[in-house]
């Protein structure tokens, strides 16, 4: 009966121990987390995601293991239910939200979350409860040292009785525990002195990338005014080239494109943002197709001429109207042509055809370049991916583009096809549906309207 009962303590004081390193370890994962989070939003580097991620498995892993190790202690079940688990979810929330801010709106949004001092707040509010739980057990332990050195001396005194040597030589087991005990009570106290010096240490860290942070969203805010004013003045300048060298319209050519694509990347960063508000609606016009696509392939001219790319073009809608959202052709058409372009080697061809289809209408780009992956097609439309093929002049990729296009493609129903051969080239093919065609009764004009 005495063996069993000092199994059962020693049992006892072994989970708390486990209990108590369990809270230090799960304390350290939500900070990991949380520096993940906030290097990711001040550099917006994707590499900052991996440790993210990872502390967030590491969480749950470890909340699992906590609530195994208490689960013979309904005081620290209700605390670890109650408040621990809800604590937890209201973090990873925050942090979850925080990171799709900035993904969706840029630094600025996120970083308005984070003024809020919410983040604080809570990572205040979790280590109170993690330290409650952790001196809670620190209690236990101490009971459970105690009750296992009287099991000891209990289980002794009866051996004493039967036979003295096996009773002393349990007398200098006890004297030992004790001893290991103390020691134990000591590291701990220094561990937690310790503990307490790495939280003042990240509370710093914190704040400073907050400052860091602050700064990146007002840098951010301020970008678009200046963008368009270079825009602007570049275009004045241009007006001017044909006194200027080659050498310095090359110069405004290169500022252009600069431009261009800074633009863009805002322009898509914005639509991410319609989509994921749901405030994008289809709002479909009569509009003139061909000269639209006209002007489209005429604001790539800088790239092309630098590149020495020749674009082919064909239309079956000269002189007439389609029914159909401006906005959704242009960003479809937009993105696709600079792809095109974007991925083409030097002094290749990109085509570019806009033909009535049973169904609807149907746009095709198709360019000389790579081509994409087998590997990589899976991937094709997911947000922010990077593909193993790379575009062809150091043109900046955000992964943005094509992902949009698909979302677009869905809003009005339609579809897209992709075709690609290494090295020979690949075909984008999207259908705009429509309904039959029919005569307007108002200026005879010919349209395809599109089913949204």
């Amino acid at each position: 009966m005495g063996a069993t009962r000092k199994a059962e303590n020693t049992q006892s004081l072994i989970r708390s121990y486990d209990v108590i390193e369990s809270t230090t370890q799960l304390w350290s994962n939500l900070q990991d987390a949380e520096t993940g989070q906030r290097g990711y939003m001040l550099t917006g580097n994707n590499e900052y995601l991996e440790p993210y991620n990872s502390s967030l498995w590491e969480i749950d892993l470890e909340l699992s293991r906590l609530k195994s190790l208490t689960d013979d202690n309904p005081l620290q079940q209700g605390i670890i239910q109650n408040r621990l688990v809800p604590l937890i979810g209201k973090k990873r929330t925050e942090l979850e939200l925080s990171i799709t801010q900035f993904q969706r709106s840029g630094s600025e949004a996120a970083l308005t979350i984070m003024k809020t001092d919410q983040g604080k707040l809570t990572m205040d509010t979790l280590r109170t409860v993690i330290q409650n739980i952790k001196a809670q057990e620190e209690q236990l332990q101490k009971e459970r040292t105690s009750e296992l050195e009287k099991a000891y001396y209990t289980y002794n005194m009866i051996s004493f009785a039967g036979l003295f040597v096996i009773g002393f030589t349990m007398m200098i087991a006890v004297l030992t525990i004790r001893k290991k005990s103390k020691e134990n009570r000591h590291l701990m106290a220094l561990e937690v002195e310790n503990n307490r010096k790495l939280i003042r240490l990240n509370e710093k860290e914190v704040k400073l990338r907050m400052d860091i942070s602050k700064f990146m969203g007002n840098a951010a805010h301020d970008l678009r005014s200046p963008l368009n004013a270079i825009n602007s003045i570049n275009e004045l300048m241009k007006m001017d080239a044909y006194q200027l060298s080659e050498e310095h319209r090359e110069f405004l050519d290169f500022i252009s494109e600069s431009t261009s694509q800074m633009s863009a990347l805002i322009n898509n960063l914005l639509e991410v943002n319609k989509f994921e508000e749901g405030s994008l609606a289809v709002t479909p016009e009569h509009i003139d197709i061909h000269a639209l696509l006209k002007t489209l392939i005429f604001g790539h001219e800088t790239a092309t001429r630098r590149k020495n790319i020749k674009i082919k073009s064909d239309s079956d809608f000269e002189g007439r109207t389609v029914y159909t959202d401006k906005g959704i052709f242009v960003q479809i058409a937009d993105n696709l042509i600079s792809n095109a372009i974007k991925y083409s080697p030097l002094g290749k061809k990109v085509e570019i055809y806009l033909k009535e289809d049973i169904t609807g209408f149907r746009l095709t780009v198709t360019d000389q370049g790579e081509g994409i992956s087998e590997t990589d097609m899976p991937r094709l439309y997911r947000r922010y991916q990077t593909l193993s093929t790379r575009p062809t002049a150091g043109e900046k990729s955000t992964g943005l583009g094509l992902s949009i296009v698909k979302e677009l493609v869905d809003l009005i129903g339609g579809t897209i096809d992709v075709k690609s051969v290494h090295d020979i080239g690949t075909t984008f093919s999207v259908l705009f549906p429509n309904i039959p065609v029919t005569e307007d009764e108002t200026c005879g004009i010919r349209e395809i309207q599109v089913q949204n």
